[in-house]
């Protein structure tokens, strides 16, 4: 299965609301995220996020507009 990852910021009081919503779609699989990420971890997500900037600029990943998200809501 093709998946893709997001990363959302979300406040604090509309989470509850947010996390009801994204279960009754049911397509979404959640991992928690609650730890702390390491130094190395957040160095290597710094340099993937780079990596798929250049991708994305030699037009070798493809993006997707909010927008668009939204509207699949």
């Amino acid at each position: 299965m093709d998946t893709k990852k997001i990363t959302l910021l979300i406040p604090q009081k509309r989470f509850p609301f947010f996390m009801e919503l994204m279960k009754s779609l049911g397509f979404v699989q959640f991992e928690t995220m609650d730890s702390v990420d390491t130094d190395e971890e957040i160095r290597a997500n710094i340099s993937q996020a780079f990596r798929d900037l250049q991708l994305i600029r030699e037009g070798k990943l493809e993006t997707v507009a909010v927008e668009h998200l939204i509207a699949e809501l």
